[in-house]
């Protein structure tokens, strides 16, 4: 491919589609060997800048931080990477020998030294931590008879803050202008003088910020103050950002036990997140989120996703016991809430004060205490969800609900569920993490009456039930009379976790008809068996290939496996004799169900 500059012919590189070019840009800075490091990018953009402004677009257009520009764009005359000793190293370092290096200024920097900077900078639109791999293979540059044990230097060099605001006096603000995109992770490390940030987050903020996503290092004496200057930053940077994720990034030196195993190690608190009035997403890991805060989230006008965690402290979200709140997260389209012990509560006060309006998934995994009150609080839960004023809009919960005690202790009832009969637009609901629920007939006709949607009903159970004696407090209450009455209602299930005591077949004044039109097919293919009761395989196997004769999986932990595996094979076998049933139908022009002895 002949290289020319911009104009001289069409023939060039700036006439190739922009994958294309980013293609060719990284093969040039890739060998493609593994152990191979990557060559610098600064050779590739000198070519490129003479061939086309679109490649030199594409090759500055996404890098994994600002670490490369220190080293590809400031002055040699003026930065210097030292070396650092450091005390605890992580496990990268330790099998690589990496050595680490800190950023430090030879001379006073003037306005000249950050032309190259600018020009470079304006095309950096995305800053992605995963862009590129984090080190360079030091041993490639070595005469082939010095080479020893492989070294790698790391591609993010220390920048204390008092060298970031010594630059940012010099060089032209903001130091990536038109960046839209920041996915980035502080890095931590320890040194003799305690642990070291390696690049703080706050160096990265633009004005031109759409999407954010940060890991924030624990080395910080006030974890709380990171987090709110974070947001208040942003709030004052970046005031048009639309998705915000934060979560807390835990070095891989720290010994001993996981410092977030215990609950969120820092809380987001203050009001400054209310500046981002465009924010449309916001996410928080390991973060709780204080009453404040929430409430000024609860007032932006286009927030549609939230993932948060109350505060472990109690009553941290009290909110007014009148009721629900006017217009409190009237966009809310998409909630995640996660509960440790102690904050429960909060999460089903917290949705029994909102007000969205167009509210479509739930996702909730709440911890509940071992004072015996775990079904009354699953009934207040349930009682918040149904009484959600978006009931029509509601398709898919999911509640992972558990306790340090033994699972499947925690058994819930029908009336504990029936509040969720109001959500007549539902399309999934899992509950999952250890407890047991029981249904009976009666309240499977409820559900398929109220749930005409519905695709996937997974009630988990971590073990199976107890057979004996029958007024076992988790024996299964609902029958196969129960199971045809859902299935033939629910015209759209696919997968169905319900406990089903086998042991009764039903014969409907003869057997149900084989279906002659696929649009009377049941569409269960899965079903989980963990919580049933088997009963007799030839009856169960020739029910359910009526019922459900689309099965491909029967799932789950099975006690009885040699009575489960008779049932699955005797299954396959009338699944089979059925399909001959209704072809041979057709083939005489029969169109009208057939009842089959």
């Amino acid at each position: 491919m002949a290289l020319t500059r911009p104009g001289a012919t069409k023939s060039g590189l700036c006439s190739l589609p922009k994958k294309l070019i980013l293609q060719i840009c990284w093969e040039l800075a890739y060998d493609g060997n593994d152990s191979a490091s990557p060559k610098e990018l600064l050779p590739c953009a000198y070519t490129c800048r003479y061939i086309s402004d679109p490649a030199l677009d594409v090759v500055w257009d996404t890098l994994p931080s600002m670490s490369p520009m220190f080293r590809l764009l400031l002055p040699e005359d003026l930065r210097v990477f030292r070396s650092i000793n450091t005390v605890s190293r992580d496990w990268f370092e330790v099998e690589h020998d990496a050595i680490r290096l800190e950023l430090d200024l030879l001379r006073e920097p003037t306005p000249v030294d950050f032309l190259r900077w600018a020009k470079y900078a304006s095309r950096v639109r995305r800053v992605d931590a995963s862009a590129i791999r984090g080190t360079f293979n030091l041993s490639e540059a070595q005469p082939k008879e010095k080479k020893q044990k492989k070294k790698y230097l790391s591609l993010a060099p220390l920048l204390a803050s008092a060298l970031i605001d010594k630059l940012q006096a010099h060089c032209p603000t903001p130091l990536l202008p038109n960046i839209r995109t920041l996915s980035y992770c502080e890095e931590s490390f320890e040194t003799g003088d305690g642990a070291l940030v390696v690049l703080p987050a706050s160096a990265h903020l633009q004005p031109a910020l759409k999407a954010v996503s940060l890991g924030l290092a624990l080395p910080h004496v006030d974890p709380d103050l990171h987090v709110r200057d974070i947001i208040n930053r942003l709030s004052l940077v970046a005031p048009r950002i639309e998705r915000l994720s934060l979560w807390i990034n835990v070095p891989s030196f720290i010994n001993g036990p996981d410092p977030l195993s215990e609950g969120p190690y820092s809380t987001l608190r203050g009001m400054g997140i209310y500046r981002l009035s465009g924010l449309t997403s916001f996410t928080v890991a390991h973060i709780s989120v204080a009453l404040e805060p929430l409430l000024c989230l609860g007032w932006l006008p286009c927030l549609r996703k939230l993932d948060i965690q109350p505060p472990m402290d109690p009553y941290g979200w009290s909110f007014n016991p009148r009721g629900r709140h006017f217009e409190f997260f009237p966009a809310l389209e998409e909630l995640r809430l996660t509960g440790k012990e102690g904050s429960h509560q909060d999460c089903i006060d917290f949705l029994g004060a909102i007000t969205p309006t167009s509210l479509r998934t739930v996702s909730l995994d709440l911890r509940w205490p071992e004072d015996g009150t775990a079904e009354a609080l699953f009934t207040s839960l349930c009682v918040a969800l149904g009484g959600l004023p978006c009931r029509s809009t509601v398709k898919d919960i999911k509640m992972t609900i558990g306790s340090n005690i033994v699972h499947g202790s925690n058994i819930y009832r029908p009336p504990s569920l029936a509040p969720l009969l109001q959500l007549h637009a539902l399309e999934t609901l899992t509950i999952q993490g250890g407890p047991k629920v029981i249904l009976d007939d009666e309240m499977l006709g409820a559900m398929s009456h109220a749930w005409p949607q519905i695709r996937i009903i997974q009630f988990a159970w971590p073990t199976p039930p107890k057979t004996y004696p029958v007024y076992a407090p988790d024996h299964p209450r609902a029958t196969l009379a129960g199971l045809a009455s859902l299935v033939l209602r629910c015209a759209h299930l696919e997968e169905l976790e319900v406990a089903f005591d086998m042991r009764v077949v039903p014969d409907f004044d003869g057997s149900p008809p084989v279906s002659m039109k696929n649009t009377g097919v049941c569409k269960v293919q899965t079903l989980w068996t963990t919580g049933c009761v088997p009963g007799d395989p030839w009856a169960v196997a020739s029910f359910l290939s009526l019922v459900l004769p689309q099965l491909s999986v029967f799932a789950g932990s099975r006690t009885s496996y040699e009575t489960w595996k008779r049932t699955e094979a005797f299954y396959r076998q009338f699944v089979a004799l059925r399909r001959q049933e209704r072809d041979w139908a057709l083939d005489r022009g029969k169109n009208e169900d057939l009842a089959c002895p």
